[in-house]
């Protein structure tokens, strides 16, 4: 065939549907979105004044745009003009990068509504599977510079604008301001995004957030959560409330990782009757812990590996939970052998809490060969979903600032990380239902041809009929 030049500059006629027929996740942004119950984000808005954008049109663009690695507006406004996937949303509308931001920025409050409606659905076609669910966390920086600058560094600063001032307004210099306070370091991230705090990831401290995730056995986010916590202790109670609030089949085994330990989500699991594998921090000193002591239980004591004993001291309430404490006396551990291996203190005590009889039914579940094999699991789950966040979406920094603002905004990216799986779970079901199709049409057409080759043999048989003729 002879090449044809073409005239870019000619008019021609094209579907937007046909420009993104091999885009999946096009196709289920926007059927995801035309099924959300949006009555409340229309209410937002009045037919009297100013006209705006469909809010349906928006979501859709936001969506895909954080499945595309676009979470800043300009970049998103100019994707809009020239991408077709986008303009597959916003047709001949164009709008501008302050709207879109506005958008975002104002109706972030809905997004929990509309990432219950996903886990629903996803829950509904069938592609979650509560029998096993992780929990992890990770730390995101928050969009805040990690520089520290000293307080008399700040006022040196401040002086030297207002001075610069004075002299462009003709004024007389005041005086100059007081530094003789002692030097105290600042955070300027701080200052930027009060709510961070700062974590250590990557080997750096910085301002950061805590993002908090649990998944189901097909690797889809069920709840989400961001956090000021340095810590992931007080994220496990929140987060199994919303897996529960969030689906409707039962969940089975529940897998975390050592730093959710603690005396009070192990005395809420059993409360809750949660079947949780997580196991307990490693003493990092190499002393004897608690399971090398043996309990009497009609002098309420301990006795210790060298076969002293313990005795019962005073109790509190803390974070919820009741905690003895055992203590010996110095003179027992002045002279141990064992002391060096046992404590660091002149003498030994033991903080047994509420929860220690379970705690060791949580251990021996863990130690047996099914809770590690249940266990090895979170690996599998929860780590390779973080690896999609951060590398394959890009997603390592929040764009927005305020607690509120970014736990918006974790929610978009879980989002988007369920809106692929569930595209790719679609696809699959086409190629899946067109193969088929195509399975059928072969049947239907070999069972055509194997019709009219038996009608055939039948008429050869009736036109070519032989007998044994026999001859004495």
């Amino acid at each position: 065939m002879i090449y044809r030049r073409e005239d870019a500059r000619q008019l021609g006629f094209s579907c937007p549907y046909d420009e993104v027929a091999e885009e999946p996740l096009v196709l289920t942004i926007d059927r995801f979105v035309e099924q959300l119950d949006l009555g409340g984000l229309h209410a937002r808005y009045s037919e009297a004044g100013t006209g705006y954008y469909d809010p349906a049109m928006m979501l859709k663009v936001w969506f895909f745009a954080y499945c595309d690695r676009s979470w800043h507006s300009r970049q998103v406004a100019q994707r809009v003009q020239y991408d077709v996937r986008y303009r597959y949303f916003v047709g001949s509308h164009r709008p501008d990068f302050r709207t879109l931001n506005r958008f975002r920025k104002d109706h972030l409050d809905l997004l929990p509504g509309h990432f219950a409606a996903l886990v629903a659905h996803c829950e509904e076609l069938g592609l979650i599977d509560s029998s096993v669910v992780a929990l992890d966390g990770t730390k995101l920086r928050a969009n805040a510079s990690g520089g520290k600058r000293g307080r008399d560094t700040l006022h040196r600063e401040i002086s030297r604008r207002l001075s610069r001032d004075a002299e462009a307004d003709g004024l007389e210099e005041g005086a100059p301001a007081d530094t003789s306070e002692p030097e105290t370091s600042v955070s300027s991230g701080r200052a930027t995004d009060p709510d961070a705090r700062l974590m250590k990831t990557d080997g750096v401290v910085r301002p950061c957030y805590n993002a908090q995730v649990v998944v189901d056995n097909h690797q889809i986010i069920v709840a989400a959560e961001v956090n000021d916590h340095t810590n992931d202790k007080w994220s496990l109670p929140p987060l199994l409330d919303q897996v529960g609030r969030r689906l409707s089949s039962e969940v089975g085994a529940i897998v975390a990782d050592a730093g959710y330990y603690s005396a009070r989500n192990v005395k809420v699991a059993q409360e809750r009757g949660w079947d949780v594998y997580m196991p307990k921090e490693r003493n990092g000193r190499k002393i004897f812990g608690q399971e090398q002591f043996v309990y009497d239980a009609a002098g309420d004591r301990y006795r210790c590996p060298n076969g002293h004993w313990l005795a019962r001291g005073r109790h509190h309430y803390r974070q919820g939970v009741i905690k003895t404490f055992y203590r010996s006396t110095i003179s027992q551990c002045r002279d141990c052998p064992l002391k060096a291996q046992c404590t660091r203190e002149r003498f030994r005590s033991l903080e047994i809490a509420e929860t220690y009889v379970y705690e060791r039914e949580l251990a021996a579940k863990l130690s047996s060969p099914r809770g590690q094999a249940i266990h090895a699991r979170r690996r599998e789950l929860v780590e390779p979903v973080f690896g999609n966040i951060k590398s394959n979406l890009g997603f390592t920094r929040f764009s927005l600032r305020g607690l509120t603002n970014v736990n918006g905004e974790f929610l978009l990216v879980c989002i988007a990380h369920n809106l692929k799986k569930l595209a790719k779970w679609q696809g699959y079901r086409g190629v899946q239902a067109a193969f088929v199709v195509g399975i059928r049409s072969i049947r239907v057409r070999l069972s055509y041809y194997l019709t009219k080759i038996r009608l055939a043999g039948t008429i050869v048989t009736k036109n070519h009929s032989w007998r044994p003729v026999c001859t004495i």
